[in-house]
């Protein structure tokens, strides 16, 4: 201890003190936020959570009613309760099956996500991006349980929603989270998340028809203004991911040390989220099976760019990164 301070106990307490205080306060602007707001994270992530598991869970007794039903056909040898699954069986082509794929890609790509978080669990763009990968797979899944037993009412409300709703959004949340200040990415979630609960609301209530091919479409919807709540979420979407991404790689091919795998994975994964929404597009055009495509190649490539993005060892130049690289790596 200095003479000074030896004189002066008090004084160099309240200092340190202060010291303490305004290296608490820089941690939060860089991302480490105090350990008493792990709380209210905790709370905001349930609120999220059950909202999406709220509409989602309004379609359970349709889904579960058709399958009792289903196996009890099965059981009693009734042709009408095979030939569902026999006819899609016989018209789905080798392309009506990479869905089965995308749902596979998107589990592992979860798992991994999830492994990254639960290291940084205050990371809430990893957080986003791992909702964002298992909802994605729920709308393949959705595309695959279609080709195998055939088209149907829950399976194809639950489509548009994880699909059309929520395919890419959580994953442009978590670039939001990325690039943005913290209190202003939480009151984008708020929007966000209201928005799309109000869109999957209507889409679990209006009526639906059949449609005479079995495909998944839009269309069936008997409200058409409900197909309007798709447009500005896909919108959000192009400008945070895909946007965010191009502008990370260009940020990054200007730095002086040009990090190659950083600007190439941002690349690849800007490239990546765009193609489900070109077959989107193809989809509105009676043209599904461009969607299968597109989904199983774009979440490929934005696999392939997070894994060249993580196995870099350059600082990042986004803040979030580089203060939970202080308690973990996301490799």
């Amino acid at each position: 201890m200095s003479p000074r301070c030896g004189l002066r106990t008090r004084d160099c307490a309240t200092t340190q003190s202060n010291r303490r205080q305004r290296h608490v306060d820089h941690d939060a602007e860089g991302g480490l936020e105090p350990q008493s707001n792990t709380g209210a994270i905790a709370v905001s992530i349930v609120r999220i959570l059950a909202t999406w598991l709220w509409s989602l869970a309004l379609l359970v007794p349709d889904v579960a009613s058709a399958w009792i039903r289903l196996r009890f056909d099965i059981r009693l040898g009734s042709v009408s309760g095979l030939r569902p699954i026999l006819l899609a069986a016989s018209d789905a082509g080798p392309i009506d099956y990479l869905p089965i794929v995308s749902t596979i890609v998107a589990a592992g790509f979860t798992t991994v996500l999830y492994r990254h978080w639960r290291r940084n669990p205050q990371a809430r763009h990893l957080l986003w991006w791992m909702i964002g990968a298992a909802l994605f797979g729920l709308g393949t899944f959705t595309e695959a349980t279609t080709t195998l037993a055939g088209w149907n009412e829950p399976v194809f409300r639950a489509w548009y929603i994880a699909g059309a709703l929520l395919g890419g959004a959580p994953l442009a949340q978590g670039s939001v989270y990325l690039l943005m200040d913290r209190r202003k990415a939480d009151r984008l979630t708020v929007v966000l998340v209201t928005y799309i609960a109000i869109a999957a609301t209507f889409v679990i209530a209006t009526p639906v028809i059949s449609p005479a091919d079995g495909r998944l479409d839009g269309d069936s919807m008997q409200w058409g203004f409900v197909r309007l709540f798709s447009p500005l979420i896909n919108l959000y979407a192009v400008v945070f991911l895909v946007g965010g991404a191009i502008w990370s790689a260009v940020l990054y091919s200007r730095r002086a040390d040009r990090p190659r795998s950083r600007v190439v994975g941002n690349a690849l994964i800007a490239v990546g989220a765009i193609l489900p929404g070109i077959g989107g597009v193809f989809t509105r055009l009676g043209h599904v099976e461009v969607l299968y495509v597109m989904e199983l190649i774009g979440l490929s490539l934005i696999w392939a760019g997070y894994r060249a993005i993580t196995a870099d060892r350059t600082v990042s130049i986004h803040a979030p990164q580089r203060a939970y690289a202080i308690v973990g790596k996301e490799t």
